[in-house]
């Protein structure tokens, strides 16, 4: 298991399950080598604090996150093989001030606040 303190994400999309949400979030770090963004998705749960807070958010809102988890769960299936899952969840986050990363491809997509099932 790793913590997360502190990072930057931004939200793209969240679909609220009740007692949590399904939320698709966004990080990037620059490459030392390229100068380059580079650029990764992930399917995060957000519980608690974060997920009463998240429900305000919009499409391209950037974040802090200020607690949360990344752990990577085997499980044995029936075929007697592992599958490996991994879990993304945020316990807490505040809007953040620092501005979304301009970038050549992005769309003008409205939000809809919603997302295929996961």
């Amino acid at each position: 298991m790793f913590l997360i303190r502190d990072a930057y994400a931004t939200i793209w999309d969240w679909e609220d399950k009740g007692k949590y949400a399904k939320v698709r979030i966004g990080t990037s770090e620059k490459n030392k080598q390229s100068g380059e963004y580079e650029n990764s998705n992930w399917f995060a749960t957000f519980v608690g604090d974060a997920h009463t807070k998240v429900l305000e958010t919009s499409e391209k809102d950037r974040i802090t996150i200020k607690s949360g988890k990344i752990n990577n769960l085997s499980k044995k299936q029936d075929d007697g093989k592992y599958k490996n899952y991994l879990n993304v969840v945020i316990f807490d986050f505040e809007l953040s001030d620092v501005p979304a990363k301009k970038s050549s491809s992005s769309s003008n997509k409205s939000s809809s606040k919603s997302m295929p099932p996961i």
